[in-house]
C-alpha cells in the first residue's frame, strides 16, 4: 500500500515539474482554443502556382511589416479546389488549423482565391472582425476584383495589402473603423505637399493660357448699349393670352434605412472560433 501511495505522489510530482518546464519554455499553446502564433510559418501560400518566387517574396515582406507594425496577422492563400466546403468554411478552417493569428485572440485575416470555382473570400478573426467590417471588406474586394478578373494576381494582392495596412494604420491612429456610417474616403494629400502645390500651379497656368486664347478671339465684338437695333418698330402685336396646364413632374426619393446594418456579421468555424468575412466571384 505504501508503495502504491509513493508511486502516486511521484507521478503527480513529475507532472507538475513537466508543466512548469513547458510554461517556462513557452512551448505550450497560450490560446484557450488550442492554437499558438507561429511566425515561422509562411504567410503566402500559393498552391495554385499563380505567383513567381519573387512576387511571393515581395508579398511576404509586406506582410512581415504589417505583423511587426500592427501586431496583426495576414495570410494570402491560393488553391485550385476547396472540395465540398464553402469558401467561408475553407478559409476559416485553413486559418484556424494552421496556427495563424496574432496573440491569444488570433488577430488577423486570410484572403483566399479558389481558382477552380473562381471564388475570393476574406476571413477575419479577433480584432480583425472589428476593424474590417462588412462594408470595409466589400470596399477592399471591389478595389481588387477587376485585377483578379484579368489575371493580374500580384497587383491585386499588392493593392489588397496596401488597403489592409491603410485600415490598420487609421485604426491605430484613433480614426473610426470604415463602416456604413464612416465610409472610406481617399486622401487627396497622399501625393504629398509638393505634389499638391505643383498640381495647383499647373492648373492655374493652363487655365490662364486658355482664358487668354479665348479672349483674343473676342476682340471683334463691340459693346452695344441696347437691343433696339434688333427690333423692327411696331412688329410685336399680342392678340390672345391664356395659361395652359401641360404636365406635372413628381420626384420620389427612397430613404434608405441603414439602422443596424453596420459592423460585421459573425459566424463560428468548425474549431469553435468566431469569424467575420465576405467574398464573391471573380
Amino acid at each position: 500500500m505504501k508503495r502504491v501511495i509513493s508511486l502516486f505522489f511521484t507521478a503527480v510530482l513529475m507532472l507538475c515539474l513537466m508543466a512548469d518546464a513547458f510554461a517556462q519554455d513557452g512551448t505550450l499553446y497560450s490560446r484557450q482554443s488550442g492554437y499558438s502564433y507561429d511566425e515561422a510559418i509562411s504567410r503566402v501560400i500559393d498552391e495554385a502556382s499563380i505567383l513567381t518566387d519573387n512576387e511571393e517574396s515581395q508579398l511576404q515582406e509586406k506582410i512581415e511589416f504589417i505583423l511587426s507594425e500592427y501586431s496583426f496577422d495576414v495570410v494570402i492563400l491560393t488553391v485550385n479546389t476547396i472540395g465540398s466546403k464553402t469558401a467561408e468554411a475553407f478559409a476559416d478552417d485553413y486559418y484556424d488549423y494552421n496556427n495563424y493569428g496574432y496573440g491569444e485572440n488570433a488577430d488577423g485575416l486570410l484572403f483566399m482565391l479558389n481558382m477552380g470555382e473562381r471564388d475570393y473570400y476574406t476571413s477575419t478573426c479577433g480584432k480583425g472582425i472589428e476593424i474590417f467590417t462588412d462594408y470595409g471588406i466589400e470596399y477592399i474586394s471591389n478595389r481588387v476584383v477587376e485585377k483578379l478578373t484579368i489575371g493580374d494576381y500580384f497587383e491585386a494582392f499588392s493593392e489588397y495589402l496596401e488597403l489592409v495596412e491603410r485600415f490598420l494604420r487609421d485604426e491605430k491612429s484613433g480614426k473610426p473603423v470604415y463602416d456604413v456610417y464612416s465610409q472610406f474616403r481617399e486622401n487627396v494629400f497622399d501625393i504629398g505637399a509638393k505634389g499638391f502645390v505643383a498640381c495647383l500651379l499647373i492648373g492655374f497656368f493652363v487655365s490662364l493660357i486658355i482664358v487668354k486664347a479665348m479672349k483674343s478671339k473676342m476682340n471683334t465684338a463691340k459693346v452695344n448699349e441696347s437691343a433696339r437695333a434688333y427690333i423692327e418698330p411696331n412688329s410685336f402685336k399680342l392678340t390672345k393670352s391664356e395659361d395652359t396646364f401641360l404636365f406635372r413632374t413628381t420626384m420620389r426619393v427612397k430613404v434608405q434605412n441603414t439602422q443596424g446594418s453596420g459592423g460585421s456579421r459573425t459566424h463560428t468555424g468548425s474549431s469553435g472560433r468566431s469569424h467575420g468575412g465576405g467574398g464573391g466571384k471573380f
